[in-house]
């Protein structure tokens, strides 16, 4: 996003060591030379990603085509390298091919933002307003809702709160999270509150495009949950101390977060590292991990049967897979549970990260770029929504219905 970027700081994040880490010793790693080679096109990649971006405002539709054949190019000589090397199984290649053509849909998708976003700075006079150059720069943004807001909101979901409670008593382990229906008092409450605070219209002009709801969640979280604990339990290396911070998946989208309840720190509060949606890393690496993840699910199909959210890097056999690829695609879009404490990363992450608590107030972050966590509950109890804005699509009469009904179903279940 070169809006974002324009006055490009020096912080450039660090990148978790994956051969230096105690779970990934000990199998066969990609030599130098396949790390050279793939470092290579990916920096080639980056640089024909920064040349298409900063042309994205009038011919926008010509460096989308200039980006996807300059990462066709450098692609194809990675999957003809990555044939080569004998230590990937074919499984294991035909990950990386999926992974490359999700990460080239991802950047494309990136290169069309910034497309909309650049002209929407501009329509919209982004530099003469202090409160947008905030988000520009911090990637995070808290606006005040009316005083009470969350304490008439929490007694209005007290239904939805029995519901999620007594599913945690089910099954303690899980992330419990129930949709909040649009057309509810409360779902329309949430939603007019956020179009007259101005919340709304500044994801909206942002994202450079009209927005509809995604989802509308509310989420539980408390001490029994273990969803994000234990991943290398089998090497007695505990839960690090910065498990759950990522990125999102989607560009495409605007999230915004609102406690219902008061929060303290064990309460487990949303963290946002303010600025990281624009700090120095590879652009093909950030979607990588992204597409590696989302890849290997679709392929693979891992599961843990103790509900922990990664289940990949559980078991050897996908450690070892994992090790065994050059060092370009050792990432993960949530990466903070490999994060080992005193490592550059973990020195970084406790400089920058930082903590909201406030209820009536809406936070409105950049989930897809930004690095962020929340949820991670030792004591009490953690009431919060978690809203999600994507594009509008423009819809029948009939097509409205359906997705209401949709909506329903789901909210019932």
């Amino acid at each position: 996003m070169s809006a974002n970027t324009s006055a490009a700081t020096a912080i450039r994040v660090p990148i978790v060591d994956y051969r230096r880490h105690p779970a990934f010793q000990g199998f066969p790693h990609a030599s130098a030379a396949d790390d050279a080679l793939i470092d290579a096109c990916e920096a080639e990649i980056d640089q024909a990603f920064a040349r298409c971006e900063a042309n994205a405002t009038e011919q926008w539709a010509a460096a989308i085509v200039e980006f996807e054949s300059r990462f066709e190019q450098a692609s194809s000589r990675m999957l003809a390298h990555i044939a080569c090397m004998p230590n990937l199984a074919p499984e294991t290649r035909t990950w990386l091919q999926n992974a490359l053509q999700e990460g080239r849909r991802l950047l494309t998708e990136e290169l069309r933002l910034s497309a909309r976003q650049q002209r929407s700075f501009a329509k919209h006079q982004w530099q003469s307003s202090a409160l947008k150059q905030r988000y520009l720069d911090q990637g995070i943004i808290s606006m005040a809702l009316a005083e009470g807001t969350s304490a008439k909101w929490l007694a209005a979901s007290h239904a939805l709160q029995t519901n999620l409670r007594t599913r945690a008593l089910a099954n303690p382990v899980a992330r419990q999270h129930a949709a909040i229906p649009e057309w509810s008092s409360l779902g329309r409450s949430i939603i007019s509150q956020l179009r007259r605070t101005g919340a709304w219209a500044l994801a909206e002009e942002y994202q450079g495009q009209a927005l509809e709801v995604a989802f509308l969640d509310l989420h539980y979280s408390h001490p029994a949950q273990s969803w994000y604990k234990n991943c290398y339990q089998d090497i007695d290396v505990g839960t690090s101390p910065y498990s759950y911070l990522h990125s999102d998946y989607h560009s495409n989208s605007q999230k915004m977060l609102i406690y219902f309840a008061p929060v303290l720190q064990r309460n487990g509060p949303f963290s946002f590292l303010p600025g990281s949606h624009r700090w120095q890393r590879s652009i093909f690496g950030l979607a990588m991990s992204k597409a590696l993840d989302q890849s290997h699910t679709k392929l693979f199909g891992a599961r843990c049967p103790d509900g922990y959210y990664r289940p990949r890097f559980r078991g050897e056999l996908e450690r070892s897979r994992f090790a065994g690829l050059p060092r370009a695609f050792q990432v993960t879009s949530h990466f903070g549970d490999d994060v080992l404490p005193g490592s550059d990363m973990a020195s970084f992450i406790e400089q920058h990260e930082q903590s909201y608590t406030e209820t009536d107030t809406v936070v409105l972050f950049n989930g897809n770029r930004g690095i962020h966590r929340g949820g991670l509950c030792t004591e009490g109890e953690r009431w919060a929504v978690h809203l999600g804005l994507h594009a509008k699509v423009p819809r029948t009469p009939s097509q409205i219905l359906w997705r209401q009904l949709r909506r329903i179903r789901a909210a019932l279940r």
